[in-house]
């Protein structure tokens, strides 16, 4: 995965409320905690319009999860949901989970006179934890959310100012050893480490033999494995099918560019730089010239003149096998 990186923005726009800093100091510390970041952040917002006790806030998690307990607190039903058939893992050990669905609902942080409201997409599982719910990373980073785990604070900037939430430390205490005791009940099977198979031998094997398509054309070949058994099925299905083979640059027709396009996610902005002239052997030079050659001749490229954007070829040794 290739990351854009861009330099500083004229016109750049803020978020909502940034001008708000955030800042922790020890009058942030609201008890005495013997444990630091032992206990999870819970807290108790506003779910459509049920007020929930167990809402674990996990800056480590990349879902929102709902689960089947709270879909029915809230007189949902799995007909409300809109059905999707992708799993997710980190929930139940060593096992995939399968959600019911997802939803997008109303989430109120805060009290009524100073809150925050915005619209949340959860998983809907189909089994129940010591939790309501879980509140994942891109959440946080959507409401601005600062955690401090040792404090057990939450933080957010709002309009009127910033918006701090303490966690209730014997909330926590109690739902992390309810969220213990629902892991002893998981067989213990379920638990261990599986052990890892031992290494296979690899069964490929390295050699090849050419075979024609086109019987009286000797131009027209393909390499298959020399041990393939049957091997007559395989050749005759690549008779069969010769027609979709390009034999030569000629013979590709190309793609269409509402199907798919290469584009360079270039900031308008950036200063193209010219790259340093690289001198080549005079081998090179002639296998950059019959390649462009060929690349011309087909229509892959076209001569383009860039007075500030030039980059040298790159040669790359192919392996015989290649």
């Amino acid at each position: 995965m290739s990351v854009a990186t861009y330099g500083p923005v004229s016109d750049l726009k803020y978020l909502n409320w940034s001008k708000h800093p955030i800042t922790f100091s020890k009058a942030n510390q609201w008890s005495d905690i013997l444990y630091l970041g032992c206990f999870p952040l819970i807290l108790d917002p506003i779910i459509k319009d049920v007020h929930f006790q167990k809402v674990l806030i996990d800056g480590a998690s990349t879902l929102n999860i709902l689960f089947a307990g709270s879909l029915e607190e809230l007189g949902l039903k799995k007909e409300d949901l809109t059905p999707m058939d992708s799993s997710f893992w980190g929930i139940i050990p060593r096992k995939a989970s399968l959600p019911l669905g997802h939803i997008i609902l109303s989430v109120k942080f805060g009290t009524a006179k100073h809150f925050y409201v915005d619209y949340i997409n959860f998983l809907v599982t189909d089994f129940n934890t010591a939790y309501h719910a879980i509140v994942g990373r891109l959440v946080l980073a959507k409401f601005m959310v600062v955690l401090h785990y040792m404090y057990l604070v939450l933080k957010m900037p709002i309009e009127q100012g910033v918006l701090s939430l303490l966690a209730n430390l014997d909330v926590a205490y109690n739902y992390e050893k309810e969220s213990f005791a629902l892991v002893e009940v998981i067989p213990l099977e379920d638990l261990e480490i599986p052990t890892l198979e031992a290494t296979r031998a690899s069964t490929k094997s390295r050699e090849f033999k050419e075979v024609v398509l086109v019987p009286g054309d000797q131009s027209k070949t393909a390499r298959i494995g020399a041990n393939l058994d049957p091997e007559d099925a395989l050749v005759s299905f690549l008779r069969e099918h010769v027609d979709v083979f390009a034999w030569k640059p000629m013979d590709m027709l190309g793609v269409l560019r509402e199907l798919i396009k290469h584009s360079l996610n270039v900031s308008a902005t950036a200063k193209p730089i010219k790259q340093k002239l690289r001198r080549f052997t005079i081998d090179k030079k002639e296998a950059i010239r019959v390649e462009i050659t060929r690349l011309l001749a087909t229509g892959f490229i076209k001569e383009v003149y860039h007075l500030d954007w030039l980059a040298n070829p790159v040669l790359i040794a192919l392996k015989e096998e290649d």
